[in-house]
Parts: C-alpha cells; structure tokens; sequence
C-alpha cells in the first residue's frame, strides 16, 4: 500500500480526478440557451444563423458569431448525450491538458500539483466547462506555454489563432498578448535601454536620470533608424503576430467580425453586465483566485530569484490584467492564466530551497503525506460532482437551484398568452432554450445592440433598474412592442411598480419564489 501511495502516477491520476470533478458543471449559465439554439439552427439548416429569429427587438439586426464552432459543439454533445456526458468530457480534457501543459514547464511534481489545484478551484467560479469561454481559455494557456517555453513551435501559432477566432472573441485578447511579446522582443534583440522605475516614479528628484534616459532613447531610434538590419528583424519578430491577424479574418464573416468587435468594444454595455464589474461577492472560490492573482503579482514585481530580464513581457501581461480586474471581474480570468507559468516557476524555486529543511523538520512525517491529503481533496470533489451530476439529470432540479424560471415556462407552455414578452435580461438565453414559442425582449447576445435612436441595454437597465422614474418609457415599449405579458423575479422593480401603481392594467396570473408573470388587462 505504502508504494501504491508514494507512485508518481497515482497522485497525476488524482490530481486529473479533482480537476474533473470540481470542475464539472450542469449547464446553468445565462447564454447556454442561446449558444444552444444557435448549434441546433446549423445542424437543422446546414448553415450559421446570422438573422435575429429569437427576440422581437432589433429584428433585422445582423449579428456576427465567433462562437459558431462552440456552438454546433455544444449542440451536437448536449442533445445526443445528455446533460451530463459534454460537461465531464470537457472537465476531464481540461484537466489533462493543464496538467500537461504545467508538466511541460516545469519537472516538480509538487510545485506543479500546488498551483494546478489553485488554478482548477479559482476557475471554478467561471463556469468554463459549459460556455464558449472554454476554448478560449485553453487556447490562452497554450498560447502563453509555447511563448514561455525555449525552443517551442512558435510557427503553429497562427493556427491556434485560426481555430480562436472562430471560437471565442477573446483572440482579441491573445493577439494583445502576443503584440507585447513580440514588441518586448524586438527591443531586447535592438538593445532598447531600459528603464530604471525606482528613478522614474520620482522625476522631481531624478530630473537628471530622465534627461539621461530620452537621450538614450533618441539615440536608439537614430541608429534603428540607420541600421540596414532593422527591417529584417522587424519581419523575423512580427511576422508571427501578423500572420496571426491574417488567420483570424479566416472566418465566415471575414472583416465584419472585426468590425463589429471593434464597434462593440466602445458600446457602454460593461457597465449592466455582472461579470465586467468590479469584484462584489467575496466567498472561498473568489478568495483562491484573489490570492493566485496576487502571487502573481507579487512575484512579477519581486521574483524570488534575479531573473535578469527574463520573460519581462509576461510580467507585464500581468501587472496590466492585475489592473483591468480591478475594474472587471472578466480580467481575473485573464489575470490568473498569465500568472499561472510564472508562479509554478517561483514556487519551484522556493521549494527546491526550503526542501532540505522542511526533510530535517518533518523527517517523520509519512512520504505518502502529499497522495493521502490529494485522496481526501478527491473524496471532497467527487462528493459535489455526485450532487452536481444527479442534479444533471434532472431539469426542473438544476433550473430551481439556479433560479431560472422552469415553473413559470411550464405555466406559459399550457397558458399561451397573447403578446410579446418583457423578460428578465439574465433569463433570456434559458427562455429562447425552454420557450422558443415566444421570443425575447432581451437576451445575452443583445448587450450591444444597438440602432441610430436606442440602446437597448441601457434602456432595459432604465426600466428593470428605476421603474418609477422610466414607467413613460415602459409604456413606450409596452406601446410600440406590443408587450402582453412580463416575466420577472418577484422582488424586481418593474414587477413591483406595475403591482402597486397599475393593478387596474396589469395581472397577476403566475407567481412562486422564482419568479413573477403579469399579464396586461384587456381595455373594455
């Protein structure tokens, strides 16, 4: 027993096996539904959907997809295997992967199970295993381990982009990523000066050590300038970012996908949506990723060791995300993965230096110590797959516990009512997945739509957000859509408002814990 639990390969098993399980999800998140439908439209019509068929809004609105291969994806894997089957597949590819991917950067297992296990639990809270989200964190890691790794196939590159870009708008970001290597780079290989930032952060007390430095640097562009050699290593460093961004306009949409995802970065629709604010909810998975964050942080400003330089683009990445996920909870994502190579490169280099007096120390403690703690950490994790598998199963179950409206769907499935829906933003993507037989007002896709006259993100947050002050433009909508019902949560204002001020115009005629319908009275 004692050498089954001290064999290498029994603690990878389970350190595979908590990854899976932890992460294993039922497909709760808000635009499921919609990404859904959207693969069941290719494989019922052998072509993208590009028109608005799901919401009475902006009906003739073109929407550009980069999420089309995710979506046949999710469609083909939940349809013809169930609830539960994709979301383990996609757990346990995760996990291998990963592991892989930390074991190709690095040859000490323990370092390497520490920051795996912190990465897979300050994951857990993006739900990554059950959205389009999923590919694109893959391909960031990858990415970030082929530009960290010495000696790598940086030529494959430009593929990844070609498969990113049709999964995720998140190359975006990977382009960003790469730009800065690539430019970081360019400046070693010139022999860019470098500046001293003690000295820069205090100009009034080092006016002399600025005027040193912009002449140093007028210098470096007048013999950039001047050297024959430049062009050709401008080409051998930026060829990879420019083939890349040739790759990505390799996509059903060609140049309007960059179009509209440049267009869409200006909308100001960050600010409705709850995972482009700054953290809120302070809980254990939220207190992992903040700790991970910070580690990488810390060891981007003060590495353990002088690394002499070494890999400064991605110290930066960091320090840059660190920023952004200040203001938005998106970037934690981002903040995490970049981090990821250079912790387990820190941690290795403290372990390998505390290892001789942690064995004088703890010398009768078992060695088998590390596989029983992961083997209690696998009996935690397989218990809430268990509970998140049966609740798979069940439909109803998992809509309840993730309050989404299931009763309220089976209400309106017997008791058709006349008109469009007002619905609750959060609950679209569930309600053209669950209720096709109406459209929505508003759903996940719509958070930057817009026309010349309305955006109807901001519009939605007037009237789900201060109904008494917007209720002119309520019953603007109300008019103009011809809205015959609303489907919200009981406690939301518009709900409230319409039952105490309008209960001579609008009906109650649904209501449990979830979720509220009110249906608009008939005029005599």
């Amino acid at each position: 027993m004692k050498k089954i639990l001290n064999n290498k390969t029994v603690k990878i098993l389970l350190l595979i096996l908590i990854g899976t399980t932890f992460l294993f999800e039922t497909p709760y998140d808000p635009d499921f539904g919609w990404h859904y439908k959207y693969g069941e439209y290719f494989f019922q019509n052998g072509k993208l959907l590009k028109e608005n068929i799901f919401s009475y809004t902006y009906p003739d609105y073109e929407w550009v997809s980069s999420y089309w291969i995710p979506q046949i994806l999710i469609y083909i894997s939940y349809h013809f295997l169930g609830n539960t089957v994709p979301a383990f597949l996609a757990s346990l590819i995760f996990s291998v992967i990963l592991f892989l991917l930390l074991k190709n950067y690095s040859n000490d297992l323990f370092s390497i199970s520490f920051v795996f296990l912190l990465i897979i639990i300050s994951l857990k809270s993006f739900v990554i295993t059950v959205r389009p989200l999923y590919f694109s964190t893959l391909f960031l890691f990858l990415l970030m381990s082929i530009l960290l790794k010495k000696n790598s196939n940086k030529k494959y590159i430009p593929l990844i982009f070609l498969i990113w870009a049709n999964t995720h708008a998140d190359f975006l970001l990977g382009l960003f990523v790469l730009g800065v290597y690539c430019t970081d780079n360019f400046l070693k290989i010139t022999s860019a000066p470098s500046p001293n930032f003690k000295k820069i952060t205090s100009p009034f007390k080092n006016r002399v050590y600025l005027t040193t430095y912009f002449n140093s640097l007028k210098k470096y562009f007048g013999e950039l300038i001047k050297n024959k050699n430049t062009a050709s290593i401008l080409v051998n460093n930026f060829w990879i970012l420019a083939a890349s961004i040739v790759a990505t306009l390799i996509n059903p949409y060609g140049f309007k996908l960059w179009a509209v995802l440049i267009k869409e970065l200006n909308q100001p629709f960050r600010s409705f949506v709850r995972e482009w604010l700054p953290p809120q909810n302070i809980n254990f998975l939220s207190s992992i990723s903040n700790i991970f964050i910070s580690m990488g942080l810390i060891f981007s400003i003060l590495p353990y060791k002088n690394t002499n330089e070494e890999h400064r683009w991605n110290r930066f990445i960091i320090i840059f995300f660190y920023i952004l996920g200040i203001k938005s909870v998106y970037f934690s994502r981002i903040s995490i993965i970049s981090a990821s190579f250079l912790v387990l490169k820190n941690i290795e280099m403290i372990k390998k230096d505390v290892s001789p007096i942690i064995k004088n120390k703890f010398k009768n403690i078992p060695s088998f110590t590390p596989t029983v703690f992961l083997l209690f950490l696998s009996g935690f994790t397989t218990n809430v797959f268990v509970n998140n598998f049966f609740l798979s199963l069940n439909l109803k179950e998992w809509s309840v516990k993730k309050n989404y409206p299931y009763e309220a769907v089976s209400y309106i499935k017997s008791n058709p009512i006349e008109g469009n829906m007002l619905n609750d933003y959060s609950w679209g993507g569930y309600l053209i997945w669950q209720l096709p037989e109406y459209k929505t007002f508003i759903d996940g896709r719509m958070t930057a739509w817009r026309d010349d006259k309305k955006y109807l993100m901001e519009d939605y947050q007037k009237i789900f957000g201060d109904t008494d002050k917007n209720k002119a433009l309520l019953d603007e909508y109300v008019e103009s859509y011809d809205i015959g019902w609303i489907l919200s949560r009981p406690d939301s204002n518009v709900i409230k408002f319409l039952k105490e001020n309008r209960s001579n115009e609008w009906e109650i005629v649904f209501e449990d814990g979830v979720s509220t319908i009110l249906r608009k009275m008939k005029r005599a």
